[in-house]
């Protein structure tokens, strides 16, 4: 920093502030007790580039957006909040118009004027005048921000003006955690959501970020998982969220890491008014990050939620209210009632007023910002009695209802936001004893189960029957599950389905189709038009199936089932012989071929003592060969009605047959969105895209849809995914079409799919 002395006469000084960094200029005027003067006058100009240190804001070019001189200039624009710890900072360009006229053929990247952003390390982005009008993807950067822009001279003579917008950025800072209050101190929310930095756009790596959350003494903290996707790992070893309760950083009360693609449905409580969630990125392999909803709610000591054991006798649950007898803001309670496994409870909701308005909520399918939940058994598991209760789903509907669990267990919400109360609700509850349903042993021997209209008892106030069967293996094999009968009313899907769910052990569970982890556990819900197939593969050693009709005189029922150990298939055959023996082929695509000299089918692992890998996953259908006038062989795979899987061209990655065509139907789970990857493909195409004569492979979807096809989509870059959205039947059928060439064939094609794990219509109220 220079330091100028201006007194007397009248001189005028010219400062210039040049360089690549930001510069601060002070200027000091003193006066003593002596003569005075007329004083100065100073006058500047200002040139471009300023350093940011609020959170966020607006970057723009000089003049913006009437015109940028047409001068050599570089502007530099530092962005480098003040926040402590690690900062995510993203950027996104709002608007660019650039001069387009040349000025040095030699200049990299652009021969025009440009805009570049950088962090500490290297250039990340670079926006030349060609890509003026478009409309760009935001930038997420770890660390301090550097925005150059650079214009030149390109028009001789006295043009000052580019007629020229120039450019307009803004940024936000997304802090790798934070301290938060969520203390009721203040007429605020009690509530707030917790992301990987830049969510939902893809994690930095290297990242060690803590958010430490702190409530009210009287208040207990709520998470709910709204989006997980990290990179899947034995242990969650590479990248992790892990949520401490009591910001205790001894790790002594975690809840574990969490990892993966699949979001967890299970909610978690703090036993107190603290919780920090950490996370963790490695050096690579960078995902979507996470997203989480942390609520400071009331817990069971001020009557918010807790356990409570029926009996004979009526018992209440009642909303906590404050002294003005009305429900408290932002309540996440949750109480679970249980009783013997060999009754069954019985529910009545006496009374109910809650805030009348209504609107959109995270869930897409409730209309209550306040509202009544009751679940039929344990939370995170179990399908809803009653959902979406509040004076607004009432209306005029007389009081009492009645609800009837399956099982011996029932699970009651209430939630609440902030703003808009009313004096809550009475629920009352008592056993009675159990008409259908129960405990089942699955043997090797196939045994059957039969639900009709014979089976209830008329209660008072009865307009539902409900029947539970847990089916549990007696060896550690899945439950395979068969229906022979499935005749129900088309009703409403909330009083008329059949739910069958996992809720086995996966670590005991003791065969190739067992799942891995928890978050695999699969569940089907049938209602409507939807009715189930013809079988149901359990992933676990045990499955849970729940039946519901509502009580019409005109409608029949009548529901049966079998159930029997899913058996396992053994294979044991000869080897061929090692493959340096054997010649080798290179294709086109850079595979070989390898070719066996006798017909065999093996499936081999071998390991020595040395180090250890997470293994592998493989899928195996039936297939029905024929001949198919006009194209050749016919392949036609067994339905497929797996929530996940893989396939594979007959041949895969050596090639496949000539002049046929093989297919495959997928019949996804209800009501669930599943996303396809075609990771690899290497096929020949010829013929003109329009024809689609030669060799392809195609992907439909519900009213023959076409979500992929190598050759009306063109050049396809891999891995190519699309989803397809939830719907009461989905269907998928993949077709793969062979010409009579060997020549100049590829390895084929590799697809996998994968359905979440979330039902769109029940499970999105537990909290």
């Amino acid at each position: 920093m220079s330091d100028h002395k201006l007194c007397g006469g009248t001189n005028s000084v010219e400062m210039a502030l040049t360089g690549r960094r930001s510069f601060v200029t002070c200027l000091n005027f003193t006066t003593d007790e002596k003569i005075t003067a007329k004083g100065f006058k100073l006058k500047w100009t200002a040139k471009c580039g300023s350093t940011y240190t609020l959170d966020h804001g607006v970057i723009t070019s000089p003049h913006y957006p009437d015109y940028y001189p047409n001068t050599d200039d570089e502007c530099r624009y530092a962005i480098n909040p003040e926040t402590p710890g690690e900062k995510v900072i993203v950027l996104k360009v709002l608007d660019l118009d650039l001069s387009p006229f040349m000025y040095d053929m030699k200049r990299s990247p652009c021969v025009t004027d440009y805009v570049e952003i950088s962090d500490v390390t290297r250039v990340v982005k670079t926006y030349c005048a060609s890509q003026s009008g478009e409309e760009f993807e935001p930038l997420a950067i770890k660390g301090a921000v550097s925005v150059v822009f650079r214009s030149n001279h390109t028009f001789l003579g006295p043009v000052e003006k580019k007629l020229r917008r120039g450019f307009k950025i803004s940024y936000a800072l997304n802090a790798c955690g934070e301290e938060i209050d969520l203390t009721t101190a203040d007429n605020r929310p009690h509530w707030t959501q917790v992301t990987s930095p830049a969510f939902p756009m893809v994690h930095h790596e290297n990242l060690n970020c803590w958010w430490n959350i702190t409530t009210s003494e009287n208040r207990i903290l709520h998470v709910k998982w709204d989006k997980l996707d990290l990179e899947p790992a034995p242990g969650c070893e590479h990248d992790f969220v892990e949520l401490v309760d009591g910001s205790n950083t001894t790790k002594t009360k975690s809840s574990g890491r969490f990892c993966g693609l699949i979001t967890p449905t299970k909610t978690i409580r703090t036993e107190g008014n603290k919780l920090s969630v950490h996370f963790v990125t490695d050096h690579n392999v960078n995902h979507g990050g996470f997203k989480m909803t942390i609520t400071a709610t009331l817990g069971p000591s001020e009557g918010c939620g807790g356990t409570r054991k029926a009996r004979a006798d009526w018992q209440r649950i009642e909303a906590p209210v404050d002294k003005n007898g009305t429900y408290v803001d932002d309540l996440q309670c949750g109480w679970l009632i249980k009783t013997d496994p060999t009754k069954r409870i019985e529910l009545r909701l006496v009374a109910i007023d809650t805030e009348d308005q209504v609107g959109q909520v995270a869930d897409q399918d409730r209309r209550c910002n306040d509202g009544l939940m009751i679940y039929d058994g344990y939370p995170n598991s179990s399908p809803a009695l009653a959902g979406d209760i509040c004076n607004a789903t009432l209306k005029k509907t007389p009081l009492p209802i009645y609800y009837h669990t399956s099982g011996h267990a029932a699970y009651v919400v209430f939630v609440s936001d902030f703003g808009g109360t009313g004096r809550g609700f009475t629920l009352e509850y008592r056993t009675f004893d159990v008409e259908c349903g129960g405990f089942l042993n699955a043997t090797t021997s196939e045994q059957s189960i039969e639900f009709d209209d014979q089976v209830f008892v008329q209660r008072e106030g009865r307009t539902m029957l409900r029947c539970r069967w847990l089916i549990t293996a007696t060896e550690a094999f899945p439950v395979l599950i068969k229906f022979s009968n499935f005749q129900f009313p088309r009703g409403a899907c909330d009083t008329n389905f059949v739910d069958i769910r996992d809720i086995g052990s996966v670590s005991k569970c003791n065969h190739p189709a067992c799942a891995s982890k928890d978050e695999e556990l699969q569940s089907q819900h049938y209602c409507g038009t939807n009715r189930p197939r013809t079988q149901f593969i359990g992933l676990s050693t045990a499955v849970q199936i729940t039946a519901s009709v509502a009580l019409a005189k005109s409608d029949d029922f009548d529901f049966r089932f079998e159930y029997v150990l899913l058996p396992s298939k053994h294979f044991n055959l000869e080897t061929g012989r090692p493959v340096e023996e054997m010649a080798q082929r290179r294709y086109r695509d850079g595979t070989r071929r390898y070719n066996c000299e006798f017909d065999n089918v093996t499936i081999q692992l071998l390991t020595d003592d040395t180090g250890t890998m997470s293994g592998y996953e493989a899928y195996y259908y039936s297939v029905w060969i024929h001949t198919q006038a006009g194209i050749g062989t016919a392949y036609q795979f067994s339905e497929i009605s797996d929530p996940q899987g893989a396939i594979t061209n007959i041949g895969y990655p050596n090639g496949y047959p000539k002049q046929g065509v093989q297919s495959w139907n997928l019949y996804l789970p209800a009501y669930k969105s599943c996303t396809f990857t075609v990771d690899r493909m290497g096929i020949d195409v010829v013929s003109p895209k329009s024809e689609c004569k030669d060799e392809y492979l195609r992907i439909l979807t519900n009213d023959d849809d076409i979500k992929m096809s190598s050759c009306l989509n063109g050049t396809l870059e891999f891995p190519f995914s699309f989803e397809v959205e939830p719907a009461a039947r989905n269907k998928a059928t993949v077709v793969f079409l062979s010409d009579d060439n060997l020549t100049n064939d590829g390895a084929g094609f590799f697809l996998t799919w994968e359905c979440s794990n979330d039902h769109i219509l029940l499970d999105s109220y537990a909290p």
